[in-house]
């Protein structure tokens, strides 16, 4: 892993490419403001860790699927916490109550505006993507 733009810009090692380009690029949200006091223009799109964790989740529980191992259960349950810890601290810098219990946490629908769940702000919340702990 090579830091591009610090906190916003990744580029990630690829396996198996026996030819060509061996990185790819992960890319976060970067918005400027007062609200983002470390972040200079310009701002970009990109993704956020939930949406990160979730495609992590979906992995590990394919993989287990594969292949069962007991670590995974840990695994996906440490997933699990760190989505709802994230989505507990962007509920309270909004001033709200997180409503979603840590059991639902994957499932939860997501705001397509800015990511996260019971979004109240943009009330843009809808169902995004594949469910995380889906194999389809």
């Amino acid at each position: 892993m090579q830091v591009i733009e610090k906190g916003h810009i990744y580029k990630l090692n690829v396996y198996d490419r026996p030819f060509g380009k061996r990185d790819m690029t992960l890319v976060f949200m970067k918005r400027v403001g007062d609200k983002y006091p470390a972040n200079e223009n310009p701002p970009h799109e990109g993704t956020n860790c939930q949406e990160v964790i979730r495609a992590l989740f979906n992995r590990i529980n394919y993989l287990d699927a594969q292949i069962h191992h007991n670590v995974n259960d840990a695994i996906m349950a440490n997933l699990e916490e760190c989505l709802y810890l994230l989505e507990l601290r962007a509920a309270e810098r909004h001033g709200r109550t997180l409503k979603t219990s840590i059991n639902d946490i994957m499932q939860a629908p997501t705001c397509i505006t800015c990511g996260h769940i019971e979004c109240e702000e943009h009330n843009a919340s809808t169902a995004t993507g594949v469910v995380a702990g889906s194999l389809s």
